[in-house]
This record gives structure tokens, C-alpha cells and sequence, in this order.
């Protein structure tokens, strides 16, 4: 009885091995489509067409949304370029302290799309500091209504581009205002191969995390 309780066990303990053996290689074999497919949730682009203005979601200062933004006012898509605004570093109040002048997040941007060739007649500053992109969609909501706007081009990060649109949908709402969302291409974010570098790797685990929240949440 002893014997064959032994022979039932090692065969027990060999089937569960090869099983997660099978388990553990078929994962291996799948993790790339897998996480390209996760990846790309992240990721919304739009067929690009004409609007009353182009919105820069706050939350990058390398400039390449302003260069988006600025590519697609010059080429006609919209009269009109709004900036939403993230509230200055804590820091920035201790430079003055020390006679350091840096650079307002409003300086900063209003720098750039000049550099770039957008007239300050056609920039619009969305003045109200935002600290998310749901505080965003709501400033954008509200200027919206006032100004009479039907249609907004949103220009974001990739990674970033999934989640504002469906934040912006939501807020909006029943508004009868068109969104088109056309992230930058010239961001370092690849979703085939994000989760290969340590900073995308971070930056698309917390987009993620978020996305799923906000699509539970909202």
C-alpha cells in the first residue's frame, strides 16, 4: 500500500512538473504578442481632419507635442492652438528665492510655439492649473462650451493617447463636439518592444494601471 501510494505520488508530482514546465513555456512563447497587444491599448490614433483647434495635453517638456501641434496648424487642420497647464515645482519658488528666474510652464510653452511659427493670435492659454488629465478634460469641457468649438484635434504622448481620449469622452459627454486624437510620433515610446527598457517599461506598467482604473472607475 506504502509502495504504491509512492509510485501515485512521484507520478503526481512528474505531471505537475511537466505541466508547469508546458505552462511556464507557452507563456515564454506567447509574452510578445501578448505584451505588443498590451502595448498598443495604449495607443489611439485617428484619421486626422479639419477643426475649429488643436488642444497640448499638459505633461511633457521635450517639445514634441508643440511640434505636432505647431506641423498640424501650419498645414491647416485647425486656426487655433490651446495649452492646458500644470502647476509650477515647488522648486521653481526657492530659485527666485536665490535670483533664478526659471522658465513658468506658460513661458515655456508660449516659448516654444513661437519659436515654432505660431502667431500669438492664434494660441489660446487655458490659464486654470491642471494637476490630471480628468481636471483637463474638464477645462477643456468648460472653454469649450464658451467658445462655441464643434470639433478639438488632441495632441498627447502615445502611451498617453488611449487613456485621454477615453477621459475626454467621458467628460464630455452628450456635448456635440467632435474629438480626434493624434498623439506624437516622435516619442520614444515603441509598443512592440516597450517592456525591453527600464523607463518604458515603468512608464507603460503605470499607464496601464491607470487605463484599467479610469475604464473601472468611469
Amino acid at each position: 500500500m506504502v509502495a504504491m501510494l509512492k509510485v501515485r505520488w512521484r507520478s503526481f508530482v512528474a505531471s505537475a512538473f511537466l505541466m508547469t514546465c508546458m505552462l511556464l513555456g507557452s507563456l515564454y512563447i506567447a509574452r510578445v504578442p501578448v505584451l505588443s497587444w498590451l502595448g498598443s491599448l495604449m495607443i489611439v490614433v485617428d484619421p486626422i481632419q479639419a477643426s475649429d483647434a488643436i488642444v497640448i495635453l499638459d505633461g511633457s517638456y521635450f517639445g514634441e507635442r508643440e511640434i505636432v501641434a505647431t506641423d498640424l496648424y501650419k498645414d491647416g487642420y485647425a486656426p487655433r492652438v490651446a495649452v492646458t497647464l500644470g502647476y509650477e515645482p515647488q522648486s521653481s519658488e526657492m530659485l527666485r528665492q536665490r535670483s533664478v528666474s526659471p522658465a513658468s510652464p506658460k513661458e515655456f510653452k508660449l516659448l516654444l510655439l513661437r519659436e515654432l511659427g505660431v502667431p500669438d493670435d492664434a494660441i489660446v492659454v487655458l490659464e486654470e492649473g491642471v494637476e490630471s488629465t480628468f481636471d483637463e478634460a474638464n477645462l477643456v469641457a468648460n472653454w469649450v462650451d464658451d467658445a462655441n468649438i464643434g470639433s478639438l484635434i488632441l495632441v498627447t504622448t502615445r502611451f498617453h493617447s488611449a487613456r485621454a481620449l477615453y477621459i475626454f469622452q467621458r467628460v464630455f459627454g452628450d456635448r456635440n463636439v467632435r474629438l480626434t486624437m493624434y498623439p506624437t510620433s516622435v516619442d520614444y515610446f515603441n509598443p512592440e518592444t516597450w517592456w525591453r527598457n527600464r523607463t518604458t517599461l515603468r512608464i507603460g506598467l503605470f499607464e496601464l494601471q491607470k487605463l484599467f482604473f479610469y475604464k473601472l472607475v468611469y
